[in-house]
């Protein structure tokens, strides 16, 4: 699912006609963001990963959000779209995250190797 439009999906909702186009319309744009998704994914240079990988740990998808403040409703909402962007990848590719984590630990085993040296 692409992000919603601000704009109505039919003139009149009472035409068979114009709801079966819209229908149809929604469906090529579903089927449009989650290829464009897997071509993120798929990027040779690895880009695509490694924004998504960052805007997920920017999320924090993967970490607690409490705190004892008002605070917590802040980082409920950081997270919530941090778990609409993996339920995306797992829509365009179910291997993505699993992918993107084992990519990341590889990076950061070479980081410390060659920190060690």
């Amino acid at each position: 699912m692409r992000p919603l439009s601000d704009q109505p999906v039919v003139g009149n909702a009472a035409s068979r006609k114009q709801l079966e186009t819209a229908r149809q319309k929604e469906q090529l744009e579903a089927e449009q963001w989650l290829a464009d998704i897997r071509e993120l994914l798929h990027l040779e240079s690895g880009a695509g990963r490694r924004v998504l990988w960052g805007v997920l740990a920017q999320c924090k998808v993967l970490e607690s959000i409490w705190v004892q403040s008002s605070e917590i409703y802040y980082n409920a909402g950081r997270q919530d779209i941090g778990h609409w962007i993996l339920a995306q990848l797992e829509k365009a590719d179910q291997r993505a995250l699993l992918s993107l984590m084992e990519e990341q630990y590889n990076h950061t085993l070479k980081e410390q190797r060659t920190n060690a040296r």
